[in-house]
This record gives C-alpha cells, sequence and structure tokens, in this order.
C-alpha cells in the first residue's frame, strides 16, 4: 500500500489541477466534478496499486483497469466513466505540459460509447404538464423559488451554473415580460434573455416570499439563507421527476425541451443557439440532432437571440433588488 508521501503528493497536485481547471472555460459544476473524479482515482489507485500509487506514475493499464472497475463492479452508466476518464486526461494534460510526466497515459483510450437516445432525452407537452404540476403540488416550503427555478431553465433555457449566479440586480421584470443578464462564469461576455410572463409572475411571486439578510445579492436561496448549490438544483429536478412519475430527467433535459420549442418556433439553428447561450454553432448542432429526427431544414442566420431585444429596459416589479 502506498505511503504517505504519495498520498501528500497528490494532494499538493489536486490543488494545482484545480487552479489548472479554475482558469480554462469550463464550468464550475464541471471543475467541482472533475475535481471529484480525481480524488476517487487516487483513492482507488492507492488501494490497487502498491509502491507506485502516484498521479504522476501512472500508466494506460491503470486507468484502463479503473474503466473496466467502474463499469463492471460499481455499475456506472458510460457517461458518468467517461467523465471520469476526461478528468485523468485533463490532469495528465497538466502533468505533460509542466514537464513532469513524458507521456499521456489516456492518450490512446477512447470514450466509452453513450446511448445518445437516453442521453438526448426531451419531454413531451403532456410531460411538461405534468412536471411543472407536481412543482406547484409540492409541499416543499420553497415551493414558489422551485418553481421559479423549474421555468427558467424550462420556458428561457438557462444552465444550472448560470441560475445559481443570478443577482436580484440582475433581474428587469414587469407585468408583461422582462429580462434577465446572464452572467457567464468566467467573467466573459454577458447575454440578456427575454422572459416570458409566465416566467416573470413566477419570480414575482418568489420574491415576495424570499427571505435573506440584506447583504446576500443572490437570487436563489437555500433554506439556510445562503446561496443554492448546483448540486442542489439537480436534485430538485431528480426529486420532482419522480413525483411527476417522469424516470430519469436533468437538467439538460429541461434545456434540451426548450431548445426543441425555439427550433420548432423558427427553423433556425443561429436562434437556438443564441437562446442557449452556445458561443460556437457546433455545440448546438451537437445538441439539438440528438433529439430531433427532422433537422434537414437547419438555416444559419445570424440573429443572437430567439427574442427580439428591448427596445427600453421594462419598469422593474416592486421587490426586485431588495430582500422580500
Amino acid at each position: 500500500m502506498a505511503g504517505p508521501s504519495n498520498e501528500i503528493n497528490d494532494r499538493e497536485w489536486l490543488a494545482k489541477f484545480e487552479r489548472y481547471l479554475s482558469a480554462s472555460d469550463l464550468a464550475p459544476v464541471t471543475v467541482s466534478n472533475y475535481l471529484a473524479d480525481l480524488q476517487a482515482f487516487a483513492r482507488w489507485l492507492r488501494q490497487q496499486v502498491e509502491g507506485r500509487a502516484s498521479l504522476l506514475s501512472i500508466n494506460p493499464a491503470d486507468v484502463w483497469d479503473d474503466c473496466v472497475y467502474l463499469q463492471m463492479t460499481q455499475r456506472l452508466s458510460p457517461a458518468t466513466i467517461n467523465r471520469r476518464l476526461q478528468a485523468i486526461r485533463k490532469f495528465a494534460e497538466l502533468a505533460l505540459a509542466t514537464g513532469l510526466t513524458e507521456t499521456n497515459p489516456t492518450a490512446g483510450l477512447k470514450l466509452l460509447r453513450v446511448d445518445r437516445t437516453s442521453w438526448g432525452r426531451m419531454l413531451s407537452p403532456d410531460e411538461v404538464t405534468r412536471l411543472i404540476e407536481a412543482v406547484q403540488n409540492g409541499q416543499r416550503s420553497l415551493v414558489k423559488r422551485d418553481l421559479a427555478i423549474f421555468l427558467l431553465i424550462l420556458r428561457a433555457g438557462l444552465k444550472v451554473g448560470e441560475l445559481v449566479n443570478l443577482r436580484l440586480a440582475d433581474l428587469e421584470l414587469s407585468e408583461r415580460g422582462g429580462i434577465v443578464t446572464v452572467r457567464r462564469h468566467d467573467g466573459g461576455r454577458k447575454r440578456v434573455v427575454a422572459l416570458s410572463s409566465e416566467v416573470c409572475l413566477a419570480l414575482q411571486a418568489y420574491l415576495r416570499v424570499r427571505l435573506a439578510p440584506p447583504t446576500v445579492e443572490h437570487l436563489f436561496l437555500s433554506q439556510k439563507g445562503t446561496p443554492i448549490s448546483a448540486r442542489s438544483v439537480q436534485r430538485l429536478i431528480r426529486e420532482y421527476a419522480a413525483a411527476a412519475g417522469l424516470g430519469d430527467v436533468s437538467a439538460s433535459t429541461l434545456r434540451r425541451t426548450y431548445a426543441q420549442t425555439v427550433w420548432k418556433r423558427t427553423g433556425d439553428l443561429s436562434q437556438v443557439s443564441g437562446a442557449l447561450g452556445h458561443t460556437r454553432l457546433k455545440s448546438t448542432i451537437r445538441y439539438i440532432t440528438s433529439v430531433l429526427e427532422d433537422t434537414s431544414g437547419i438555416k444559419e442566420k445570424s440573429s443572437a437571440n430567439v427574442f427580439p431585444k428591448a427596445t427600453s429596459a421594462p419598469q422593474a416589479l416592486t421587490g426586485v433588488g431588495g430582500t422580500t
């Protein structure tokens, strides 16, 4: 079994890996998942490989054995195993770039094949209705918050990382509609997303019952009054989907459902891309072709948003920008 020195060495490199990921164009939730995956791999490595159980001494066989263990013993999905492999690959790239290793042990390994049918699931109109009703009829004390969260993803296409980073000042609401300014996690350009009256009413209802200290600017809070986490949002989605009898539903399922709505309304790939906050059309093509059978009419127009830009900001509703 590996000694303490290897564990200390790995802890140092995990800290460097975190800084490396944070400096790249990755969402915070992806950084968190990659760190957790690499830590889990390091623990497995110490249990399996005696004498050289350091992240800097792994070889292709170690990585492959880990993948087999995850698939055959842990029964994890190909998508989850691929994420772990990607985390190891990122770490190997860092070690290679800093000159501490001469080869990348993941270079010859391919990702596992993912069932794109289940990966690209979207909801039917009936399923959307059932899901919203499940949220509205929930017994949670924060049901108004939960409904606003669901509608911002399902009707406005926000990513979970974008949603948990929203501040009160990002909202501009009126009785007929509104807009929300969405910040990129890396401090890059912002985008403005138009909100329907349905979403605005849900946000207004939540703001009336939102309780928080004056110093808390985040829009969505936990029961403790602290900013809600991305993992908590994902858990809420799974729980409400189960209550609606919908099975495996994630935030990506809701965003793909929104993408389908925009595509059917416009038939314009660039508008779908703008609505989803994608910076490259290739990302949008991969996103929607996995769920839409008829993409033969894709048109790459220059518009960046499915909604027209507002000529002036709508008058804000009472409660926005304060703590109610």
